[in-house]
């Protein structure tokens, strides 16, 4: 019948559309406030106002042009992340969980849906987790996570026992074998 992969393509191709379409509105926008600011009494607002929408056209194109770089074919697989404390006891759970957070508000702040996998909690009622699996869906999104792999350290001074500590946890980013349909 039909492949897959065309209406992949499509899509892609539809996205990318919307977002040039969307940067040509907001300049053609700015461009027209421009030209009618000569006719208008309020010009600090006119300004603010083509301000506002060229810098919006900015950074939808600055977003655009950072997720082209993904061009290999696993940049567009979802991940699968697993967060493990390491060495620094109840520091490195609470520091799982703070990692958690971060990725969770990163992916809600990109539009990508998030499926906890497993999670198993700190012995200390107050501190994160000993380790944490997710999984993040959506447009280039292990393009965007393979380089997390690895060692991460906090330096804090602990809110558990006022020593200066190094809590360390393993992040494991892998490609999920399936696709975004985002993509």
């Amino acid at each position: 019948d039909h492949d897959p992969d065309i209406f992949k393509e499509l899509a892609l191709v539809n996205t990318e559309y919307d977002t040039v379409q969307q940067c040509i509105t907001n300049l053609k926008y700015a461009l027209d406030l421009y030209e009618m600011s000569d006719e208008m009494d309020d010009l600090e607002n006119q300004i603010n106002d083509i301000t506002t929408k060229s810098n919006l056209a900015i950074r939808i194109y600055e977003k655009y042009s950072f997720n082209k770089q993904f061009s290999k074919p696993e940049d567009k697989l979802n991940v699968i992340v697993s967060i493990n404390a390491g060495s620094g006891g109840t520091e490195a759970e609470d520091w799982v969980g703070m990692l958690l957070r971060m990725y969770c508000r990163w992916a809600v702040n990109n539009n990508h849906e998030i499926e906890m996998v497993y999670d198993l909690p700190s012995s200390e009622a107050s501190a994160g987790f000993k380790k944490v699996e997710f999984i993040i869906s959506g447009r280039v999104v292990f393009g965007n996570l393979k380089y997390e792999n690895g060692v991460h350290r906090l330096i804090r001074k602990s809110p558990f026992d006022k020593k200066i500590m190094i809590p360390t946890v393993w992040l494991g980013s892998l490609p999920s074998q399936t696709e975004s349909l985002a993509t």
